[in-house]
């Protein structure tokens, strides 16, 4: 084995993961992941996200999925439960191969979410929708945008679950929120193009082409 153990970890438990890895052990899973709770408990966070980047690196899937659940279920700060989150979803997605396990694993996620507060909720809805897991990712960006209405990361994904459900209105609002405060942003803007075109409001539309670079015929009606 050739990933070095962890700081702070006994060098005869990082054996036993290689042994777990390299097939010459038997040692159930559930057995190493309990010897890992316990030696992560009340130590600094940082050294769970030294055994995290270990197994993961290591591909000793079955034990960190274990200790990324007990993590989840922990006492961490929300700042913290971020990395376990974007840690587990990874885990199974792109390491095991299996984005509907993955979807299963943040529809668990999002159900317990709100115990870290609206932050938390509008980080996760915006972290699901960089999973391309919508369906999970909506009701989290509705509740976060209805929360914290000041919150323009908030509101620009908010905008775009109500384009992908056809709530032109809705969006158009959202994306005309974010630019009144953050008028450079082009991706906005470029939503709001459509959302108005898709309403039939060519002033709008026009607007948000015009100062998006494009060059639209001369007229107040439909430039198509």
């Amino acid at each position: 084995m050739t990933t070095p153990c962890p700081e702070g970890l006994p060098s005869s438990l990082w054996d036993r993961v290689g042994a777990f890895v390299d097939g010459v052990s038997q040692e159930p899973a559930e057995t190493l992941v309990d010897a890992f709770v316990t030696w992560a408990e009340g130590r600094h966070p940082d050294r769970l996200e030294d055994l995290l980047d270990a197994l993961r690196t290591l591909g000793a899937y079955p034990i960190s999925l274990g200790v990324l659940e007990a993590a989840w279920n922990s006492d961490l700060p929300p700042e913290r439960m971020g990395r376990v989150v974007e840690d587990w979803l990874g885990t199974v997605k792109i390491g095991l191969n299996d984005p509907k396990g993955a979807e299963t694993v943040a529809r668990h996620i999002a159900k317990d979410a709100p115990r870290h507060g609206n932050a938390f909720v509008g980080d996760l809805g915006h972290l699901l929708l960089g999973w391309d897991m919508y369906d999970v990712a909506a009701p989290l960006v509705e509740k976060a945008a209805k929360a914290m209405p000041g919150d323009l990361s908030v509101q620009f994904n908010w905008g775009v679950i109500q384009k992908m459900r056809r709530d032109w209105t809705g969006a158009r609002a959202s994306f005309e929120q974010v630019l009144r405060h953050r008028d450079d942003d082009q991706a906005a803007r470029w939503n709001l193009g459509i959302a108005c075109t898709a309403l039939g409001d060519w002033t709008g539309a026009r607007a948000a082409w015009s100062r998006l670079g494009m060059s639209l015929p001369e007229g107040d009606g439909d430039f198509a």
